[in-house]
């Protein structure tokens, strides 16, 4: 089950605009050509980039929305005009001047008709005249609300702000004259872009696994220093060489498939596939009653992620085709088949209950544990994607094409 699925929309949209905030982190933290520069967040603001004399060159505000018709700058909207009280305010603290700039950052597009954008693209007289517009609006509708014995609560919430912009000139040019807007559905490919990595030299999954990467170390840095009680800073420089070290590994590079925690398998699912005939293959090796129970547990997990990113890579990556993964099973069937060969040196009939159950095992053991194989000529498994090797050699036994049993075609081919 995808941890999402068990969110209520307030949760998922909360969890989705704090990853939002630390990928807004990473695509600013890349703007910067200072190498001594660094990036801030939550301290002066949501995201803030600074020369190395701690100098904010730029501040942001980053609104997201989960919602598909959903709005982040809306023109009533209490998180816009909060935005810019918090900017006057810094403005007058010092802690922004002139040579600031103040970003608007969103995953949804903002139309052109927009109050914030009418006030980017205005002059300054413009802008403060739009801004009067929209305050007399208000009061309007506050007026018509309380002929009705109803209440304005946008009006409450955002008219004192209104009131400050219009009686704060000089400090509202300082943000005016530096106002932008980013509003970004796909940022990530920006951020691909930046990494100089949208052409062709890579897969999309590595892409993705650079990406990731790059995302999870930036949260796991300000995490670590927000538990210690310090501010979360990344410096550039540390980004730079975090790169340089991603591109160059192999596990990155090399790595064609997601790794098994990417994949969640829930109980349910589990329980679904205990009828298959993979299964029931184990099932009907002598073992240990606990050692079965998490071999099957395990063996079912592997099958289950194996079917889910054979459709995945096929459907959504494009990397590899359907022929290619027929290709990697008709090699599964070939080791099984050398490793079935090297291990039954006997006529089937030469073998004791107890000897089949044992050669069971080892076969088993072996395959799944100590067979090394590729996928293609060069990209080779490890701990976080072996699933796939095994998955494959599970699928073949649910055909049945292949057996643990030295005499697993009786007991199941037919």
């Amino acid at each position: 089950m995808n941890k999402t699925s068990i969110l209520t929309d307030n949760a998922s949209g909360s969890f989705a605009g704090y990853l939002y905030q630390f990928e807004q982190g990473l695509y600013s933290l890349l703007l910067l050509e200072d190498p001594k520069g660094y990036l801030s967040i939550e301290n002066v603001d949501d995201v803030a980039t600074h020369n190395q004399d701690g100098t904010v060159l730029f501040t942001l505000q980053a609104k997201h929305s989960i919602s598909q018709n959903g709005s982040t700058f809306p023109d009533n909207g209490y998180g816009l005009w909060r935005t810019i009280e918090i900017w006057l305010d810094k403005i007058s603290q010092g802690i922004f001047d002139e040579k600031t700039k103040f970003i608007c950052a969103t995953n949804k597009p903002i139309q052109k008709e927009a109050l914030v954008v009418r006030i980017v693209n205005s002059n300054l007289d413009d802008a403060m005249s739009l801004i009067a517009e929209k305050k007399q609006s208000l009061l309007d509708k506050k007026q018509v609300n309380a002929s009705q014995g109803e209440s304005y609560k946008t009006a409450d919430k955002i008219l004192p702000i209104i009131n400050r912009v219009l009686n704060s000139k000089g400090l509202f040019e300082t943000l005016h004259s530096n106002l932008e807007l980013r509003d970004e559905p796909n940022l990530k490919e920006r951020i691909l872009n930046k990494l100089l990595l949208s052409g062709n030299s890579l897969s999309e999954l590595q892409k993705n696994n650079v990406y990731q990467a790059l995302l999870g170390w930036i949260q796991e840095i300000c995490l670590y220093k927000w538990r210690n009680g310090t501010i979360a800073v990344v410096k550039k420089e540390d980004l730079d060489q975090k790169y340089q070290s991603l591109i160059n590994s192999p596990s990155i590079i090399k790595a064609i498939f997601r790794n098994k925690a990417d994949i969640e398998v829930g109980n349910e699912e589990i329980e679904e596939r205990k009828n298959e005939l993979f299964v029931k293959q184990l099932q009907d090796i002598d073992h240990n009653g606990d050692v079965k129970r998490r071999l099957i547990k395990k063996a079912i997990e592997d099958y289950i992620r194996y079917e889910i990113e054979h459709t995945y890579i096929i459907n959504q990556v494009g990397d590899f085709t359907k022929k290619d993964f027929d290709q990697f099973i008709g090699q599964c069937q070939e080791k099984w088949q050398d490793t079935f060969d090297t291990f039954i040196t006997k006529e089937l009939d030469d073998y004791s209950d107890e000897e089949m159950n044992s050669k069971a095992i080892d076969i088993y053991n072996y395959v799944m544990q100590k067979l090394e194989m590729n996928f293609q000529t060069d990209h080779s498994f490890n701990i976080n994607n072996i699933y796939i090797k095994n998955g494959g050699f599970l699928k073949l036994s649910n055909i049945p094409e292949i057996g643990w049993h030295p005499n697993w075609e009786k007991l199941y081919k037919n």
